[in-house]
């Protein structure tokens, strides 16, 4: 295997398929005595445009091999042209990665392409920011599916956010509404919302005295005392303003405030 080009955490690997059986899912030592090199994984092969009789092969970086053959995080070291390709047998994955199973395992599952090899995540894994990235939206639902519930063993609480419904299956979990069982406080870019959505049919004279009140309640969240402001609060405030001042506009706002709140 013969590196053809290099952009970034991508390696392209030039291949004879007649010579040499690289798949999807393989793990490639891209190394050179004497300079560290990487452990990359392959995740596309199409065909060479300069020789009909090749594939290229794209590997993207996973780690850094140090001087001393230790696999490390990624250093963002990149190879050069005259690097060496290997392709990694199974029997040499264990001792590259990090595969024993430990008491807070929450997933274990065969490596791609290595259905001999099983990678166990930690629950500690998870305490870093963490993507779960896939081509299919699917098989990225299985896997967070199954992380939440390895967690959720490890008595972890997980918060699933389903925009789609693709979780409303899980029996396990306690569903909570957006509107319903959940409800936001504003910010400023709520006041902005609700105050276009409470007074886009009114006429420019009852939105006028309505205004004020808006503007305070800006001002409010605009000088830092207070990010937010509960909806409930801001009902409140309208409610004795209009007691204290008896406004036909403040009423209609109350009214348009008790129906959004009624929604959710």
């Amino acid at each position: 295997m013969l590196i053809e080009k290099i952009e970034q955490n991508l390696v392209k690997v030039s291949f004879s398929p007649n010579e040499e059986d690289v798949l999807i899912g393989d793990l490639l030592e891209i190394s050179c005595d004497g300079k560290k090199g990487v452990l990359a994984q392959v995740i596309s092969i199409v065909g060479a445009e300069n020789n009909s009789n090749n594939n290229l092969a794209s590997a993207k970086t996973l780690f850094t091999i140090t001087e001393d053959g230790e696999v490390e995080e990624w250093q963002g070291n990149v190879p050069g042209k005259d690097f060496e390709v290997n392709k990694i047998p199974p029997e040499d994955i264990p001792g590259l990665t990090n595969t024993a199973e430990s008491s807070d395992s929450i997933l274990t599952k065969e490596l791609s392409g290595y259905p001999d090899v099983l990678v166990n995540i930690s629950a500690g894994t998870v305490n870093n920011l963490t993507i779960v990235a896939g081509d299919k939206e699917p098989v990225r639902n299985t896997v967070l599916e199954e992380l939440a519930d390895g967690l959720t063993k490890n008595n972890k609480s997980v918060l699933l956010v389903d925009f789609n419904g693709e979780f409303s299956g899980n029996e396990n979990a306690s569903v909570l509404q957006a509107g319903k069982d959940v409800k936001l406080p504003l910010d400023l870019s709520g006041l902005e919302m609700l105050y276009n959505k409470t007074l886009s049919d009114v006429s420019a004279e009852i939105k006028a005295g309505i205004e004020n009140i808006f503007s305070e309640i800006e001002e409010y969240l605009d000088s830092g005392e207070a990010e937010f402001l509960p909806f409930k609060a801001f009902m409140n405030a309208v409610r004795e303003e209009n007691a204290a001042n008896g406004m036909p506009e403040l009423e209609l706002l109350i009214n348009s405030l008790a129906k959004l709140h009624k929604k959710g």
